[in-house]
């Protein structure tokens, strides 16, 4: 099992359950998939989705996501963004890179 998150949106945002024989041969562990009310987007740095498997930066939306740092207001406008594909909604850029998976490895 594993969950990955961040404290800026609700910190368990996706779940990873498979059992130990199918767990990939890498040794890295799948995040697995966005759950609850989060939503998951890996992108460029113009917030283009990339293809998949290729590396981006993972982004967070979805009703969780924080509204920003307290008393940050320049951090709050680097890390939360206006989501380019849900009107009014925001992303949290987690600076983390991502790929997107046909199938758990």
């Amino acid at each position: 099992m594993n969950s990955y998150g961040v404290t800026e949106a609700a910190i368990d945002s996706s779940f990873y359950d498979e059992e130990l024989s199918k767990l990939p041969s890498s040794g890295h562990v799948p995040i697995g998939q966005a759950w609850l009310n989060a939503r998951f987007y890996i992108v460029d740095s113009q917030l283009n989705p990339v293809p998949i498997g290729v590396l981006g930066e993972l982004c967070i939306g979805g009703a969780g996501v924080a509204r920003g740092y307290p008393n940050r207001a320049d951090l709050t406008a680097e890390k939360f963004v206006a989501n380019p594909y849900v009107p009014g909604e925001r992303l949290y850029r987690t600076g983390d890179l991502a790929r997107w998976m046909l199938t758990a490895m």
